[in-house]
């Protein structure tokens, strides 16, 4: 007879349930054990890239300094943007237009990166955003667009300052009035060493951008506007001996032009842009092996321009002295609306029916034919500088681009071992927000590139 009441268990039965959920705790232990080996994992490694961060006490020294140097940067820009305005007032010439623009928008950029530097010192520390989020600041976004809006400036600058070197009469053309000239050359002198401490300030800051940059992870977005810069540098290098070779290659003395120099700063400025293309893919790849060899093509294309600069300098003097012997012969050739963009505004010093009746050399007496007369002119021989001035200037543009490239392609270097040293430290980043603007930025410099070469030609 069973004298167990009903609806109790036995010994035996108990104990297989107690077993069985033994056994789903233990399974529920392994698996919350696995999700947090996995946390701990990630945490690790977190924490080690935290270790390799600067420390808050760092980048708030960083940032300290580029707050103070881009405070002393405010002064060189409204020093070139006055003397340029005046300078252009007094003159009238179309190049002295560039330094006043350039120096707005640099005094614009260094302003916002002076602000930026200073609202990003102070949430950083009162937000201790070390322990929350690096880069999560608004205020670091707007300090970064800054200081690659600074970029594309101090680009210029190197640009202005170069050709104020190697040739001096491109910013300051012919000018009648030997007081207003100058007056002039001391304004372009001023204008030259105020774009060279903006330079020396903006070097010690390019150091800072990049340093923080790799911090922020934001260093491949810098890689490409610096590419930006490169490429437009190549786009002046491959107009300026287009348009050069298209306008002297019209008259009788473009034998003693080699066509090959002419080439050579195409191609030279067709590799620059394809490289200065490439790196920006490896900018946005962050591949390994692409910013190698985007280092490799850097160091080859700065030898490359380098050596060109010397096939222009010690091959284009025979075509200089040829337009110096030709000088009447090109000016009669010569439209008065070009002789008037260049600098000499009368064409003939004298007109008269006869050609006894002029006094000058007779190699600057030419025949005028007109609809109903035939007169006979005297050549001014002033405008023979002018056009010498003209030849060579053109000549000193391409130099100026070619030493532009390269400076940037120091730079474009120096930004790709620090984007190296980025991927080392923290891997590879999957924002590409920024990217498609640049690329946005790159199809714009295009086009108005074009644009500007069409309304040269």
């Amino acid at each position: 007879m069973d004298l167990k009441p009903k609806g109790v268990k036995t010994y035996s039965n108990f104990s297989d349930e107690d077993e069985r959920r033994a056994n789903q705790r233990q399974e529920n232990n392994e698996r919350f054990a696995g999700e947090k080996g996995k946390n701990e994992l990630v945490i690790a490694k977190t924490s080690e890239r935290h270790v390799n961060r600067m420390t808050i006490k760092e980048e708030e020294t960083a940032l300290s300094r580029l707050e103070k140097i881009a405070l002393g940067m405010i002064l060189p820009p409204v020093v070139i943007f006055v003397c340029g305005a005046i300078a252009f007032w007094k003159t009238n010439k179309h190049f002295l237009v560039f330094p006043p623009f350039v120096s707005l928008i640099a005094l614009c950029s260094t302003v916002c990166a002076y602000f930026g530097a200073k609202y990003t010192k102070e949430s950083l520390v009162k937000n201790e955003t070390i322990a929350i989020k690096w880069n999560s600041l608004g205020s670091q976004d707007f300090l970064t667009n800054s200081l690659y809006i600074l970029h594309l400036t101090s680009s210029c600058y190197f640009f202005i300052g170069i050709i104020s070197f190697i040739s001096h009469e491109i910013l300051l053309g012919p000018i009648d009035d030997p007081n207003l000239s100058q007056k002039v050359k001391w304004m372009l002198f001023i204008i030259s060493g105020a774009s060279l401490k903006y330079i020396v300030g903006y070097i010690y800051i390019f150091y800072l951008a990049c340093k923080l940059s790799i911090d922020y992870q934001s260093i491949h977005n810098y890689v490409q506007v610096v590419q930006i810069s490169v490429l437009i540098a190549a786009i002046g290098l491959i107009l300026c001996p287009g348009i050069y070779w298209w306008y002297w290659s019209s008259f009788d003395i473009s034998e003693e032009l080699s066509p090959v120099i002419i080439q050579a700063g195409i191609v030279a400025g067709c590799c620059l842009l394809a490289y200065s293309l490439f790196s920006f893919f490896a900018a946005f790849k962050e591949h390994m092996s692409f910013i190698i060899i985007s280092q490799i093509l850097c160091v080859i294309m700065f030898i490359f321009l380098g050596l060109y600069c010397m096939l222009i300098i010690f091959s284009t003097q025979d075509f200089l002295e040829s337009v110096s012997t030709n000088c009447y012969s090109l000016l009669n050739m010569m439209q008065d609306k070009h002789l008037n963009y260049i600098g000499c505004s009368n064409k003939f010093i004298d007109i008269q029916a006869s050609e006894e009746d002029l006094q000058c050399p007779k190699d600057q007496i030419v025949k005028i034919v007109d609809k109903s007369t035939e007169k006979y002119g005297c050549l001014n021989q002033e405008c023979c500088e002018v056009i010498s001035t003209s030849a060579s200037a053109g000549l000193d543009f391409i130099v100026g681009f070619c030493i532009t490239g390269q400076i940037l392609l120091i730079f474009a270097l120096e930004c790709t071992r620090n984007l190296a040293k980025k991927i080392e430290k923290f891997g590879r980043d999957g924002d590409r927000f920024m990217d498609k603007r640049l690329f946005g930025v790159i199809i714009t410099v295009l086009l108005i590139s074009l644009a500007i070469g069409y309304a040269l030609k």
